[in-house]
């Protein structure tokens, strides 16, 4: 589709090595950074700023809707918006409004079209990004090798998480009463799940467990749910193919052209681990037969049972449609027993459990015995 109206679109791709401030003048420039280089720097930020003047004119408008059009008539009923807060650098109430025209005309073109953007910041600010009105926007709080999931399955501490999930609910139904938390371990510009956990299978399965038992639609990296690995800071090493098998490499990608060989997992392939019931992968697949049962996983107001949140041990509860679950969180290297008696989980019966490997979970005159590790659902 060409450019109209003599707008002009800016390249966002990084043609050299720089950092830049928030205020677009830079910062530092590294040693080997010419003066032709420069000078197309200085274009570059000239033609953010013309940008920045231009997003919000209604030719601009009209071009996002042409492009939406283009799509949806194809049958997509979903955008991913990339890098939301850049639109306009520093500028969250006008990237909401550029949201938010864009999402409402699509809603108009299809009621179920859904939106996910990608905020990579603070959980405040993330929260900000959601008086967009727009249903969701990457948890970046949650994910990430310093994320409030990867930092309980290292400290077997899940009352932190606990916490830090009540803080979502608050924060983000303060500005979108109707917002959907979208929640992820990694993804393609950070180093994998299975690297951040230095390839320890068990704590790979607690960090899938967790996320799976957050409200809204976790999103899975693929190849987490094998454990791949990526390697360094290199974007292409974050993003290698899927191995599909070790054996049989029919129809298997060769990955991007700039990759390094030789990137390996010490865990088998997908077709391998369908086979082994203690696998990684038959972990996820016990984690979200769990999830669909149990849809107050997802969509349940959450109320901490206080008295059971100590130690490596927590317990919530979560209600949707007048149906209430409860939720406990072992993440000690231990067994735990968890006296569920004087609590909202008194009177609940075993819905299901997620452990290492196929452990058994048993509740017994208002004890329930939990092995390392591991987690349970009430109802």
């Amino acid at each position: 589709m060409e450019p109209k109206d003599n707008i002009i679109w800016p390249s966002f791709k990084r043609q050299f090595n720089t950092a830049v401030s928030g205020d677009n003048t830079v910062r530092k420039a590294v040693p080997y950074l010419d003066r032709y280089q420069q000078e197309q720097l200085e274009r570059q930020q000239e033609r953010q700023k013309r940008w920045e003047k231009q997003i919000h004119k209604r030719a601009v408008q009209k071009e996002f809707e042409e492009v939406a059009d283009y799509w949806i008539d194809l049958g997509v009923d979903g955008f991913r918006m990339d890098a939301a807060m850049h639109y306009e650098e520093n500028a969250t109430n006008a990237n909401c409004d550029i949201l938010n025209k864009l999402y409402t005309y699509c809603k108009e073109k299809n009621p179920q079209f859904y939106m996910v953007s990608e905020v990579w910041a603070s959980e405040n600010v993330i929260a900000d990004y959601y008086a967009s009105g727009t249903p969701s926007m990457f948890n970046f709080d949650a994910g990430t090798a310093k994320g409030a999931l990867v930092n309980a399955v290292r400290k077997g501490d899940p009352v932190s998480l606990v916490n830090s999930m009540l803080k979502y609910q608050n924060d983000f139904s303060a500005k979108n009463p109707d917002y959907i938390d979208a929640p992820f371990l990694s993804n393609h510009d950070m180093a994998r799940i299975a690297n951040t956990l230095v390839n320890d299978p068990d704590k790979i399965k607690t960090a899938a467990g967790l996320l799976m038992t957050m409200n809204g639609s976790p999103f899975v990296y693929y190849g987490e749910e094998i454990g791949m690995n990526s390697s360094g800071t290199k974007d292409e090493n974050k993003r290698i193919p899927m191995v599909w098998s070790k054996t049989d490499i029919t129809g298997m990608t060769k990955g991007p052209a700039d990759m390094d060989a030789g990137i390996e997992s010490p865990f088998p392939a997908e077709d391998e681990q369908e086979k082994d019931k203690d696998s990684i992968l038959s972990y996820y697949k016990n984690a979200l037969r769990l999830r669909n049962q149990n849809p107050e996983i997802a969509r349940g107001t959450i109320e901490k049972v206080e008295s059971l949140c100590k130690d490596s041990q927590a317990a919530i509860t979560k209600t949707y449609q007048d149906s209430t679950i409860g939720i406990v969180y072992n993440l000690g290297e231990g067994n735990d027993t968890v006296d569920l008696k004087g609590t909202a989980l008194e009177n609940m019966n075993l819905e299901g459990s997620l452990t290492l490997k196929e452990e058994t979970v048993q509740l017994k005159d208002g004890k329930l015995e939990m092995p390392p590790c591991s987690i349970v659902v009430l109802k």
